[in-house]
Order: C-alpha cells, then structure tokens, then sequence
C-alpha cells in the first residue's frame, strides 16, 4: 500500500494526522489504532512526514492564488451556465421553471427589524443574490 492510500485508510477510520515541529502527532477514535496499525505508523513515518510537508507547502502556495474579486466597472461575460438561462428566458422555454414557491406560516410576533437585518446580510453575502443580467446590444 502506497502512503497516500495509507493516509487515505487512516482519515477513513478517523485518525488526524499532524506535524508538531519534527514528530508526526495524531489522534484517533479509541481502539482504532491497533499495535499493527502503531506498527505502520512507525515504519511509514519518514514518508507520512514528507507526504504532509509537500500536502502543506502545497496549500500555502495555492492561498496566494485564491480567487480575488474582480472589478464591477465593465462588463462581465456570463458563465455558461448563466448563458443557458438567460437562452431559455428569451426562447420563453422557462415558463418559470426556475422559481421554486414557498410558503412559510411564522407564528408569534414577527420582528420585521431583524428579519430585514438578516434577508440584508444573507444578500451582501452571497453575490449571485444581487446579480443582475442587463442586454447590451
């Protein structure tokens, strides 16, 4: 078994895997780590190491290149996905076939305050809330 396969068999029976300074740490459910399994983590720990250093230097260089909001002053190409819809809308396939109606029945006393506070925030959240689709041309 390849030491990625064996980190992959250990996350599947709960066991975190770690570096602290120079020694592999983990932590499991009890009488997950049998003395078989202790003996393989022993035997496997240069690998482990190297395996979770190159897991971890990989993720620090993918942080620099995370995804960064891009300027709304011109015109953004919608996604393919965008593009099908906005195609159904105008072919007047849709017939609404996108709207999902709901009902809620609130009982009590309803603070309108907090409940606009909210919808608000969720909306400055998450952009595709506040995307509209403008024709041009």
């Amino acid at each position: 078994m390849k030491t990625v396969e064996f980190v992959s068999y250990l996350q599947n029976l709960g066991v975190k895997l770690w570096i602290d300074g120079e020694q592999l740490r983990y932590r499991s459910p009890k009488k997950v780590i049998t003395p078989e399994l202790k003996q393989s983590l022993v035997e496997r720990k240069a690998d482990i190491l190297k395996l979770l250093r190159k897991a971890h230097k990989n993720t620090q260089s993918d942080a620099g290149s995370s995804i960064q909001p891009i300027s709304r002053e011109q015109t953004i190409p919608l996604s393919f996905a965008q593009q099908r819809l906005w195609f159904i809308e105008k072919m007047a396939l849709s017939s609404n076939a996108y709207n999902m109606p709901l009902t809620l029945n609130l009982v009590g006393k309803l603070d309108y305050v907090a409940l606009q506070k909210s919808l608000n925030q969720i909306i400055a959240r998450h952009e595709t809330l506040r995307t509209t689709f403008s024709e041009i041309n």
